[in-house]
């Protein structure tokens, strides 16, 4: 694999659609967690428009089928798909049975952005006992189990992906320029 290092004028100012500009997703399947608010709207909107089959995930569904009425409308009009469904990160039955209901459809996912997650909550444990921001942040996205595990090692390609979203995001400005 060659390294190339690229400069591009991205910066804090750089939209979903600026990133993607000339990007045909058309025949990718993506799986975007926390799809009821903020980012992971975005993304899902941003992909779809792009052609992307996109696969939402979100514990309040109403409120996601809700906050996704424009991914909906960018999907159709540009080629893409949007799909919503149910799942609770804290809660690793949640976790499986969203799991089980994707595999059973026999398609495997090319991108995986886990985007959901919970932080400075008051401290509280999952539905199995784990510590909330652990259990949901980590456990919830990666267990045995889900779509990006395991259960597609049969059918992974060098072009999969799985993009976590860091905590870091929320920690205000950096020294550092990483």
């Amino acid at each position: 694999m060659t390294n190339i290092l690229e400069t591009t004028s991205f910066g804090a100012t750089s939209t979903t659609d600026d990133v993607l500009t000339g990007v045909n997703l058309k025949g990718k399947r993506i799986l975007v967690t926390g799809v009821s608010a903020g980012i992971g709207v975005e993304t899902a909107r941003s992909l779809a428009a792009h052609g992307a089959q996109v696969v939402g995930a979100a514990r309040d569904f109403n409120k996601a089928k809700t906050a996704t009425a424009q991914v909906r409308k960018d999907a159709a009009a540009n080629g893409g798909s949007f799909e919503l469904v149910e799942l609770d990160l804290a809660n690793l039955k949640s976790v499986r049975a969203c799991a089980d209901r994707l595999l059973a459809k026999g398609e495997a996912f090319d991108v995986i952005i886990a985007n959901a997650g919970v932080m400075a909550t008051p401290f509280g444990h999952t539905a199995d006992g784990f510590e909330t921001q652990f259990g949901t942040n980590h456990l919830g996205h990666l267990c045995p189990g889900q779509p990006d595990c395991d259960a597609h090692s049969d059918r992974r390609t060098a072009d999969q992906r799985i993009l976590c979203g860091s905590p870091l995001r929320y920690c205000g400005p950096r020294r550092s320029k990483l």
